[in-house]
């Protein structure tokens, strides 16, 4: 077996014969105490047989005393949280401190050689969240160690052979949300994704249709592209189910994930139609099963197909899933993709060397948007006409990822005289505590202005509600930035409400508003809307200036997308569109054809596909 060729390996190398756990995210060997050996062939020992080695040690200090020698170690920083790790050996630091590498290179060995814990350090986001400390302790004090030994075991053995391959679409193919797939060899059953519908045509359409699978059992794991509701609000309802088995998915998407799971189960305790299709507890099982990988970390996730998460530039830790077969057969599947600089990301990966099959989002595969220079532009001079004729300005944007574009551009374009205020009401604090803690993910300009202290997110005319009442707030000239995105809930309505008869105030949408959507409906024309006024309902007449600004989204448009795939030096034999509305979906498939010359088409929902 190939754990016992490592083993002999490692024995020969550190002379003893260490105790080894062999879990699905790498092997754990776990000496007596710190010894000395050659570094050089532990790398060509991982190199060899692809698999991560971690060295831990057994001969640790108790918790207690371990935690006053670190914090004296450490004297010199402010320590916010830390937890003990009996299984792994490892202690992880929450501290209040930018460079955390630069704290890691420093002192990890003195912490190793004078307490036996390996640390493991986590930045404190710089925005203070009651959420993001809450998340710490859930990340770190659950008991993982069950599922990574039950799939370890599973894929004690590599195949380095196929029989098939398939895809089952079970949505998000030929319409925008409720995001799933399933990826099948003889071998293995992975699921993709797993979203919500945003407006669903009837209740059977919000979910996706888990329906076509045989058992739940028989997956071995759920892979998670990004943190959208329309690609992970459906996660918690499939362990409410009995899933039992591990999901994948990069640090920042498990936080912002739960994030949206929680707002989701707030919207429908607000919502009088609406069941709970689970609960906290269903959530904090999926927490529990999560495994959590960086990009570029390949990772073997059953006996025939390696894992790897590449940045997708769509939102934070969005990430394209790389799936190879065997060593014989590349899968890529886009997810949401920006293969353009933004504000926040550099643009999305694009270095495959080969791809046999690609599924690609279409979002805006019939469309050129204008530029993110001419969209800024247009924004700052919308704003500053509105302002500066008494109006406000009502910006739904998504939580994450797209408010924080706005706030990045509001912030780079303000100018000594900017004496306007900008409100972020919804969950877009909470993300923007997260975009502050994991900078790592966000493109060098902006981690190097957070590392200076000169965060966009802290901004001076950057203010929370803070207890304000709405109408407070619009008592002067402002820009309100609020959830939902699409209006379709969310504090945004309750703004609207406010300022729906001032001419002089603005609703600007600068995201894509999916059909049946309100703010769908409000930017087709409609000017009349009915929103829950108490315990009634009441109709609005909009006399606000309605306005859209199209290049903020996080979507590549159509050229965009033909030069991601261009980009993948061996092209694909067979390019399957989603994430789309109908039409778009079948035209943009028509495009890679005609200008590409690969075989191309858009499937529907409940429709499989043999890929080899």
């Amino acid at each position: 077996m190939l754990i016992d060729q490592i083993r002999d390996e490692l024995k020969d190398l550190f002379g003893v014969n260490p105790k080894i756990k062999d879990y699905i995210t790498g092997i754990y060997v776990y000496l007596d105490k710190y010894i000395q050996f050659d570094q050089n062939r532990l790398i060509d020992i991982i190199k060899r047989y692809k698999k991560r080695i971690y060295i831990r040690y057994l001969n640790r200090l108790d918790p207690e005393t371990a935690e006053t020698t670190i914090k004296n170690i450490l004297s010199r920083y402010q320590i916010d949280d830390m937890v003990f790790s009996d299984t792994f050996g490892e202690v992880y630091i929450k501290m209040k401190h930018l460079n955390v590498l630069e704290v890691s290179n420093r002192y990890t060995d003195q912490i190793v050689l004078s307490t036996g814990w390996y640390p493991i350090f986590e930045r404190s986001p710089s925005i203070d969240s009651g959420f993001t400390k809450s998340m710490f302790r859930n990340k770190y004090e659950r008991d993982v160690e069950r599922v990574l030994k039950k799939v370890g075991s599973k894929i004690a053995e590599r195949v380095d052979s196929i029989s098939y391959i398939t895809v089952t679409m079970l949505g998000g193919f030929q319409e925008v949300g409720r995001t799933s797939m399933l990826f099948e060899t003889k071998n293995s059953k992975f699921l993709i994704d797993a979203g919500i519908h945003p407006a669903p045509p009837t209740p059977q359409d919000e979910l996706p249709m888990f329906y076509m699978l045989n058992s739940l059992n028989d997956i071995d794991g759920i892979i998670v592209s990004h943190a959208h509701a329309d690609h992970v609000a459906a996660i918690p309802y499939l362990y409410k189910m009995g899933y039992d088995g591990p999901i994948y998915m990069t640090p920042p998407t498990l936080e912002l994930s739960v994030l949206i799971q929680l707002d989701y189960l707030n919207l429908a305790e607000r919502s009088e139609n609406r069941d709970f299709l689970y609960s906290m507890r269903d959530i904090r099982t999926m927490i529990d099963h999560t495994v959590l990988l960086d990009y570029g970390q390949t990772t073997d996730v059953s006996k025939d197909v390696k894992l790897t998460f590449y940045n997708a530039g769509h939102v934070l830790g969005s990430a394209s899933v790389h799936l190879n077969v065997a060593d014989k057969f590349v899968f890529l599947y886009s997810g949401d993709i920006k293969y353009g600089q933004t504000q926040l990301f550099d643009p999305a990966h694009d270095k495959y060397p080969i791809a046999n099959t690609v599924i690609i989002e279409s979002t805006y595969g019939n469309r050129v948007l204008p530029s993110r220079a001419q969209a800024e532009q247009d924004l700052i001079s919308k704003v500053r006409e509105v302002i500066q004729r008494g109006g406000k300005v009502l910006i739904p944007a998504f939580a994450i990822g797209r408010s924080q574009e706005i706030l990045l551009t509001l912030f780079s374009n303000a100018d000594p005289d900017w004496n306007i205020p900008v409100y972020i009401d919804g969950m877009i604090k909470e993300a923007s505590s997260l975009h502050s803690q994991y900078i790592e993910y966000l493109n060098s300009n902006i981690m190097s202005m957070i590392l200076e202290n000169r965060s966009p997110f802290e901004w001076e005319y950057l203010k929370t509600t803070n207890g304000k009442t709405k109408e407070e707030i619009l008592k002067e000239p402002s820009i309100i930035i609020a959830t939902a995105g699409m209006m379709n809930g969310g504090p945004v309505l309750e703004y609207l409400k406010l300022l729906s008869d001032d001419k002089n105030s603005c609703l600007i949408f600068v995201g894509y508003q999916s059909p049946g959507t309100l703010g769908s409906r409000i930017q087709s024309g409609s000017r009349k809307v009915v929103l829950r006024d108490g315990d009634d309902y009441r109709e609005y007449d909009l006399q606000m200036e309605v306005v859209t600004i199209d290049g903020f989204s996080g979507h590549s448009d159509m050229n965009q997308l033909l030069e991601w795939l261009r980009a993948i030096r061996n092209p694909p034999r067979k390019v399957y569109t989603m994430h789309g509305e109908q039409s778009v979906t079948v035209d943009f498939a028509k495009t890679i054809k005609q200008l590409l010359k690969i075989n191309a088409d858009a499937p529907m929902n409940m429709e499989r596909r043999r890929l080899k």
